[in-house]
């Protein structure tokens, strides 16, 4: 094997670190390139001239992104809409039924786990980027949250800690679903984008605003499931 992929291997594991510790891209651009220039001019390979690249990248003093925190849109858009969804999926049978929407405690928790995750997004994102498996459990939780709430439906016999009149939580869990949607939204178009250079070139032209409208569909993705849930139950005999 030739001494270049060793070498590129290591730049992206350079690249990772840095990522993971919210490196702005043009600092990033910047410090792969002295990485490169030294071994192109020394003769030597990433990991003799800097040992481990997570090691040396914790070195380095490079400006940062603003931190992802609990409370930024990116965190809190989800939560809510997610909230939203949850609350709108149980008061709208309820609504057509003509019956008070209720609520077990067991389901009451389970529908609180989801959220909880999203909401601790921050906390284990980077051990995330790092081991795929971490995102891949808290997707099967989330989904195991949401069958297990089924299973402890007031329907099936289990006692109802809540009980509440429906309409108003069916307004108020969509307008709370767009409202979110909306602010992730012009969150994502006020952020400005920080892209990542190319070894051997400037960082890539800013994506156009038509390309960014249609990055931001997936914000909207809590209330297309809802619309499709009420259509589902406006077609029902």
């Amino acid at each position: 094997m030739s001494s270049t992929q060793p070498n590129e291997s290591w730049i992206e594991e350079f690249i990772l670190a840095l990522r993971l510790r919210e490196v702005r891209g043009d600092a990033i651009g910047d410090a792969t390139a002295v990485v490169r220039g030294h071994i192109a001019d020394s003769g030597q390979d990433a990991h003799e001239a800097f040992g481990d690249p997570s090691f040396y990248a914790k070195q380095l003093d490079l400006p940062r992104q603003p931190n992802l925190r609990p409370g930024s849109p990116v965190i809190m858009g989800p939560a809510i809409s997610l909230t939203g969804l949850l609350v709108f999926a149980q008061s709208i049978p309820a609504v057509f039924a003509g019956s008070p929407m209720e609520v077990s405690l067991p389901q009451l928790l389970l529908f609180a786990l989801p959220c909880a995750l999203v909401l601790a997004l921050p906390y284990y994102f980077n051990l995330g980027v790092r081991h795929l498996w971490v995102f891949a459990v808290a997707f099967f939780v989330v989904i195991g949250a949401g069958i297990g709430a089924g299973l402890f439906d007031p329907d099936r016999g289990f006692p109802a800690w809540l009980n509440l009149q429906p309409l108003w939580f069916a307004i108020g869990s969509g307008a709370a679903m767009l409202a979110a949607s909306v602010w992730s939204v012009v969150d994502d178009l006020r952020t400005p984008q920080d892209p990542l250079p190319g070894p051997t070139g400037p960082a890539p032209a800013p994506t156009g605003i038509v390309a960014r409208l249609i990055g931001t569909i997936p914000h909207f993705l809590m209330p297309l499931i809802a619309l499709a849930f009420l259509v589902s139950e406006l077609r029902m005999p």
